[in-house]
């Protein structure tokens, strides 16, 4: 019986032995094997869309966990001695930082400076500049200008002399400041 029913194929269940179907029509067949290949593409994309979504979680986490801790800057009283070498690097370019923003302040003093120069420069020329024109309208010249400072030179120091005087000399000697008088009002 067993030799029957494998040749006839209808056991179930048993290694090379054909299942039992019913046959097909040649219409049904086309469009069962279009269903089960349009099922079949429908499949293997749902499996690409879950590798490529493990994948991307694969990457995200990797990375996150790959990802190094933010460097920060230690604070300026910790010893050169106790900081690692992200710390140290982060350390200098720190100092050189503010060595170069130094720098750019000095060289912006220094403009500042020179201008300076240049302005009392030109403050200087005008001012030489004034005084000969202002000699030119008195019609004198810079010895006639000297001449006078060394005559109010003289007077002042006369007035001092007799400012150290005492009411009764500086009475005895009425005189002499009436003759200063006369001496500052004739220079004006």
């Amino acid at each position: 019986m067993l030799k029957t029913n494998l040749i006839l194929g209808r056991t179930y269940g048993l290694i090379g032995v054909r299942n039992h179907r019913p046959l097909l029509q040649p219409e049904q067949s086309k469009k069962n094997n279009l269903f089960s290949l349009i099922m079949s593409n429908l499949q293997q994309r749902k499996k690409m869309k879950r590798y490529y979504m493990i994948l991307m979680l694969l990457v995200i986490t990797g990375v996150s966990v790959s990802a190094k801790k933010p460097v920060i800057l230690p604070p300026a009283s910790t010893p050169d001695l106790e900081i690692n070498k992200d710390e140290a690097v982060l350390r200098i370019q720190e100092f050189q930082t503010n060595i170069q923003l130094k720098e750019d302040q000095a060289r912006a003093l220094e403009a500042k400076i020179k201008k300076a120069q240049e302005d009392l420069k030109q403050a200087n020329i005008d001012l030489t500049n004034c005084d000969a024109k202002i000699l030119e309208l008195v019609g004198a010249t810079n010895a006639d200008l000297d001449a006078y400072r060394q005559k109010l030179g003289v007077i002042d120091g006369k007035i001092r002399q007799l400012q150290r005087l005492n009411n009764d000399q500086l009475a005895d000697s009425q005189d002499q400041v009436k003759a200063l008088e006369a001496e500052l009002n004739a220079l004006r």
